[in-house]
């Protein structure tokens, strides 16, 4: 236990168990600033100067020793008095007094059983989700917008769309790898999981979306806070008969010792006051934002994370499609075990008026592309039965070194491996054929001119 001041979080006492953790005395404790023991944002400090009153919970960090190592801790503050005067509470518990080894072995042999299980499946459905978008793509545009089949391809599509969000919420489940940060609406996301987040609730709880009209964007990567949303959800329980999670969103602006800076705000507020310090845990995980979780003896739970928000992304104007029956110089290659998803490709190349040859494997594709004095382009999943996509492309490469690649992959993992370039280009599966579109004449529009 750590007692600092409100106002500087500077160190007034500390029990002989801190000091043993930082590896010091509690003598040379006292006088520190807290976070010159925690590794945390400014806001975070700032925040903590502000937030008088409640129990504050700012999960596992990493707190630096005498000797300039590290350890992980759990960090919970209380509000007190101490001389008359209001200061906070600091409990620390150490990460190994909540996990022993064994359990942590026990839970990183379960998400990884449960990562590749999820990632198994996501990969079937998302090549079928591919045809499906695909498919009602090739269909709109041989009819009239006047067509009402056009209405009942807008109704597939949209169901395709809601299919591949909720695969994505699978795998985030388990996922554990690199993050992808990226320009976010928060209220599209939460809107997207509601569905799913009312099934993980108790059915005694109900679910209330404040969402802040006009929201920024911020930068931040969907998985994680995907999961941190079905996690905190997940560890809601009623306390009565009845009760409410609310989850809100608003702009917030925040001053910090380098002045005003625009966020925003989102809030899981348990009111049964269910969710407790441990889940704070959950905090760790994000990576772009600020995160806690605050508890009052009357307002219930409130797990609350700040954003910094970033300019929305700037709009651009893709270039046409080839018209229907105009016959283009260059050969693709696609190499893709499904049938389904290779006929739907080889499909859309052959509408477009490029000249196709196919493949299941990456023995199939060697063997043709040795027959074939060009190819333009290969297509391929990052995953073969006999390979992998970008091996295949290296292989080809040294026959043909300008040989465009692109690459779709169904995992953030997958992508953290490759590098993208004037010649290589990486596509997540589900696709619509406009993103696939675009990003193949891309790479070939250099040839095409």
């Amino acid at each position: 236990m750590l007692l600092c001041e409100v106002g500087t979080l500077r160190v007034l006492a500390a029990n002989q168990l801190a000091a043993k953790l930082h590896g010091t005395t509690t003598e040379e404790l006292e006088g520190k600033s807290l976070f010159e023991l925690r590794r945390v944002s400014d806001l975070t400090s700032v925040m903590l100067k502000r937030a008088v009153g409640h129990d504050i919970a700012l999960g596992f960090g990493y707190h630096t020793r005498k000797d300039g190592t590290t350890f992980p801790a759990q960090l919970s503050v209380q509000p007190t008095e101490f001389g008359g005067q209001p200061i906070w509470l600091c409990v620390l518990k150490s990460l190994d007094e909540l996990l022993s080894p064994r359990e942590s072995e026990q839970h990183r042999r379960l998400f990884e059983a449960i990562g590749r299980v999820a990632g198994g499946v996501a990969h079937d459905i998302n090549n079928l989700l591919s045809v499906i978008m695909s498919f009602c793509a090739l269909a709109s545009s041989q009819l009239p917008d006047s067509s009402g089949a056009q209405t009942d391809l807008a109704e597939i599509r949209g169901a395709a769309d809601r299919a591949t969000a909720l695969t994505k919420q699978l795998l985030s489940l388990a996922r554990r790898g690199p993050t992808s940060p990226k320009p976010l609406q928060l209220n599209d996301l939460v809107s997207r999981m509601q569905t799913l987040l009312r099934r993980l609730l108790d059915e005694r709880i109900g679910l209330v979306l404040k969402l802040g009209p006009e929201l920024d964007q911020v930068l931040a990567d969907p998985t994680q806070v995907e999961r941190l949303l079905m996690q905190l959800v997940s560890e809601a329980r009623p306390t009565a008969q009845s009760g409410s999670l609310t989850i809100e969103t608003r702009l917030a602006e925040l001053e910090t010792e380098q002045g005003t800076e625009r966020h925003v705000l989102l809030c899981v507020h348990d009111h049964e006051r269910s969710l407790t310090p441990e889940a704070a845990a959950l905090a760790s995980t994000l990576e772009e934002g600020n995160a806690w979780l605050e508890s009052g003896s009357t307002s219930g739970a409130r797990f609350v994370a700040y954003f910094p928000t970033v300019l929305g992304p700037r709009s651009s104007v893709l270039p046409p499609s080839g018209a229907a029956g105009v016959s283009r110089p260059e050969t693709v290659l696609v190499v893709q075990d499904n049938p389904h998803l290779r006929k739907t490709l080889k499909t859309y190349f052959t509408r477009e008026g490029y000249r196709v040859i196919d493949a299941g494997s990456s023995f199939e594709a060697t063997e043709l592309a040795e027959r074939e004095a060009r190819i333009d382009l290969l297509l391929a999943d990052f995953s073969l039965p006999d390979g992998s996509g970008p091996e295949l492309g290296r292989v080809l490469r040294e026959r043909l070194p300008q040989l465009k690649l692109l690459l779709a992959i169904g995992h953030p993992e997958q992508r953290a491996a490759l590098r993208e370039d004037a010649l290589t280009a990486v596509i997540n599966k589900p696709f619509d054929l406009e993103q696939f579109g675009s990003l193949v004449r891309r790479l070939l529009e250099p040839v095409a001119r």
